[in-house]
């Protein structure tokens, strides 16, 4: 595992060193982490960042401070990432749904 620092959603040209690195290692599953707490524009434009670098799999963070998640049905569609999970703690791996389909279903399709 290889955490690296931020990509930049706006400037691509910022994002090719990470990229030149990612392929000179041969790192050919890659995730995104993404804050499920930011704006819908923020989450989109680090997204495709993201898919530009080659990520594969997508994980949502903060998920405790969001009190809406049907934003990220959008995300779920998506072929190109595989949902790994959806954190929902104040750790990263400390309390997940691993369940991505189901864990967004109850929180947005339930009777309320």
């Amino acid at each position: 595992y290889f955490d690296l620092p931020a990509i930049s959603p706006r400037r691509a040209s910022d994002n090719k060193p990470i990229a030149d690195w990612l392929d000179r290692e041969q790192i050919t599953e890659r995730v995104l982490v993404l804050n499920a707490a930011y704006d819908r524009a923020s989450l989109r434009d680090a997204h495709a960042a993201g898919r530009d670098l080659g990520a594969t799999h997508l994980v949502f963070t903060h998920l405790d401070e969001v009190p809406q998640w049907g934003k990220l049905w959008d995300y779920l569609f998506d072929d190109a990432l595989e949902p790994l999970f959806l954190s929902t703690g104040a750790s990263l791996t400390g309390d997940l749904e691993d369940d991505v389909p189901g864990a967004l279903a109850r929180r947005t399709l339930a009777d309320t």
